[in-house]
């Protein structure tokens, strides 16, 4: 018989204040394959712009910051971009998009996967089981689009009940000033084999 997963509401709805860091929020005990964060704003009568990568971006950059913390250490951190980038990326799956209309105050919603596996439900790997409290999950909203006037957003947790994984992704993020000319070093990480890495600059730059 295949074993079970519970996928449960970690936070409901509530309002998303601009440019303040939310009241951290306990996650759950068993071992957790991925999160789903659900960000939904009210569009704003004056913003018309309905193609895809004009709702995307706009809600992406909304929050400038997001952490899962086990005892104060970062397992995930980093923008909201480049997590759902990498996540996109690790296992195929997009940010899922909702409501292209126009109107005044209609919601346009998108939803995340925020992955400890490489492959959301696999037994073998995600967050091991832990004592609540432990992991906890912070975010920090910035200033809200001219294109919205009002965001809401939802937490959910995919859980393997029945599972001891072995294994789990984490992800660090490092920032740095890149030299006008010249090759660029950057420092990587220690101490864990590295998956892969995700790498972004505003200018063109030439590997």
């Amino acid at each position: 018989m295949a074993k079970r997963f519970l996928r449960s509401i970690v936070s409901d709805f509530q309002t998303l204040t601009a440019s303040v860091d939310i009241t951290p929020i306990d996650l759950p005990v068993n071992p957790l394959s991925h999160l789903i964060l659900t960000l939904a704003l009210t569009k704003n009568v004056a913003a018309q712009a309905t193609a895809l990568g004009q709702v995307i971006i706009p809600i992406m950059q909304q929050i400038t910051d997001l952490s899962i913390r086990h005892r104060g250490e970062n397992i995930i951190q980093g923008s909201l971009q480049d997590l759902a980038v990498m996540n996109a990326l690790l296992h195929g799956t997009p940010p899922a998009v909702g409501e292209f209309a126009q109107a005044d105050n209609e919601i346009q919603f998108l939803s995340f996967i925020l992955s400890l596996s490489r492959r959301p439900y696999w037994h073998e790997e995600a967050f091991p089981a832990t004592q609540r409290g432990n992991l906890r999950f912070h975010m920090t909203a910035g200033a809200i689009s001219a294109l919205y006037d009002a965001a809401l957003w939802a937490l959910e947790a995919v859980e393997l009940i029945e599972d001891e994984p072995t294994r789990f992704i984490k992800y660090t993020t490092q920032t740095r000033t890149i030299a006008a000319t010249g090759r660029q070093k950057i420092p990587l990480p220690i101490g864990n084999d590295i998956l892969g890495l995700l790498l972004f600059d505003p200018n063109d730059e030439v590997d």
